[in-house]
């Protein structure tokens, strides 16, 4: 049994993308999960993220694979840079 790590993807679209799938980290999973309360996650395999701003103590639930998954947020991109969609 290992630890997965979830992202919300409609809360944190423009984070995911730069961050896990970007020149920042790049180690994003390329793949989904859904849950019913929280829609699309984007999964992560990586205990050590250096964009981290919370994360849940316990875990949320086990997968299909008895992974403990774990809810995250990530840090918000800089306001100003291209890739920021915040105002």
């Amino acid at each position: 049994m290992s630890k997965l790590f979830a992202v919300v993807l409609r809360l944190q679209e423009p984070e995911i993308t730069a961050r896990c799938y970007g020149k920042d980290c790049g180690r994003g999973i390329l793949a989904g999960m859904f849950h019913d309360d929280l829609g699309a996650l984007v999964p992560c395999a990586q205990e050590v993220c250096p964009y981290l701003d919370k994360q849940t103590d316990d875990p949320l639930w086990k997968d299909s694979n008895r992974n403990d998954v774990y809810l995250r947020r990530l840090t918000p991109l800089a306001t100003g840079t291209i890739d920021a969609r915040r105002g």
